[in-house]
C-alpha cells in the first residue's frame, strides 16, 4: 500500500496462457461511501469473505480502484495481428 500511495501508477493483467488483457492506469484509494463503486465493492467483499461481515448492514470499508488509461488485449492464436489497444480519457 505504501508503494501505491507514493506512486499510484499501476499495471495489472489477466493470468492466462491463451489470452492477454493488460490494464494500465492509476490506483485510487476510495474513502467515500457514496462513491459509485462502493456498493459493488462491499457486495463483492461480502460474497467472497462472508465471515468478516455480520448482520445485514456492514460498515463501509475503503478500497482501491483502478482508473484505466490504456488497455491491451490479444489471444495467443491471433497475436500479433489481433492485438488491440484502447485509450481512456480521464474523467
Amino acid at each position: 500500500m505504501r508503494n501505491l500511495i507514493t506512486n499510484p501508477s499501476i499495471s495489472v493483467h489477466l493470468s492466462s496462457e491463451a489470452e492477454a488483457i493488460i490494464l494500465e492506469g492509476t490506483a485510487k484509494y476510495v474513502t467515500d461511501p457514496s462513491h459509485p463503486l462502493a456498493a459493488l465493492s462491499m457486495a463483492a467483499s461480502k460474497e467472497k469473505d462472508p465471515q468478516y461481515f455480520s448482520g445485514s448492514e456492514s460498515p463501509f470499508r475503503p478500497f482501491w480502484a483502478l482508473q484505466p488509461a490504456t488497455a491491451f488485449a490479444w489471444t495467443l492464436e491471433g497475436f500479433p495481428r489481433g492485438a488491440t489497444r484502447w485509450r481512456f480519457e480521464n474523467s
